[in-house]
């Protein structure tokens, strides 16, 4: 029992370090800055594009703008047979989604998840083929300058830029299977006194 709490929370963290067996960065993006005018239908907006850097800083000066990033992704060999997610984040992450960056995620031109600083992921298929080509557009929203009552724990920061970074990500399930197996117990620890059976039983 000997710290055997701290151990199992090392154990956790090296085994959802092994999730994500392989990764893909897609370099073919582009970005047309501008609010569009909703609904619409994505796939036919085409104009004025412009190259985009995986990674580049697209906010202009106070935030409060809008862009729309489209490329594909193609699953390579080396995911065929495995959950194939989409990781999309930016630099904003670690606070309160109130202002922080939002967008809305089209794969092959249909509408199918919000993304903001909680909901980083997107699972284009359990079982990926290998050569199969997703059409993604990001429609984007910096998230506002506004101070609010609660600091930097909410408060956008504009001085290092909005970035924008896209993955492509293979997940081994079994050790996905594995860390939740293990990471739902162990949440309930903190339901239980530290004296009691059902936390003993829990922890053992």
């Amino acid at each position: 029992m000997y710290h055997l709490e701290h151990r199992i929370i090392r154990l956790l963290n090296e085994v959802e370090s092994l999730i994500v067996c392989d990764t893909q960065i897609p370099q073919n993006i582009k970005i047309r800055q501008g609010i569009l005018d909703m609904p619409c239908d994505i796939q036919n907006i085409t104009d004025n594009f412009k190259s985009f850097e995986n990674g580049g800083d697209w906010s202009e000066p106070g935030c409060d703008n809008y862009a729309l990033f489209t490329f594909d992704v193609t699953v390579p060999e080396s995911m065929a047979g495995k959950k194939a997610m989409l990781n999309v984040s930016t630099n904003k992450a670690g606070g309160h989604n109130m202002i922080r960056p939002q967008m809305l995620l089209y794969v092959n031109g249909e509408p199918r998840q919000g993304i903001d600083t909680n909901h980083e992921h997107y699972l284009l298929c359990e079982n990926a083929k290998g050569g199969e080509t997703f059409k993604i557009h990001i429609y984007a929203f910096t998230g506002l300058t506004n101070k609010t009552p609660y600091g930097d724990w909410v408060d956008l920061n504009e001085a290092d830029g909005v970035r924008l970074y896209v993955a492509l990500q293979a997940l081994c399930p079994l050790t996905e299977d594995y860390y939740y197996n293990l990471l739902t117990p162990f949440m309930y620890l903190s339901n239980f006194e530290k004296n009691l059976y059902e936390y003993k039983n829990v922890l053992n």
